[in-house]
């Protein structure tokens, strides 16, 4: 996600390893975007190959219009 800002995941892998004993907190639900977004950004994110293994976001909001790329 941070990845355009120059931002690099590994930070976040070292982290975890230098710090075993930390609690991660993960914020899992969007109250902002449509289940069409959140679709589509899972989707995107699921192909990525560094990504953590952990639940999605997932969303109660209306389906809201297709996204097209």
């Amino acid at each position: 996600i941070f990845s355009f800002n120059g931002a690099d995941v590994s930070g976040f892998d070292s982290f975890r390893r230098d710090f075993p004993n930390h609690k991660e907190i993960r914020l899992n639900k969007n109250y902002r975007s449509t289940r069409a977004i959140v679709e589509a950004a899972t989707a995107l994110i699921h192909n990525n190959t560094k990504r953590c293994n952990h639940k999605l976001a997932e969303t109660d909001n209306p389906s809201g219009s297709k996204v097209y790329s």
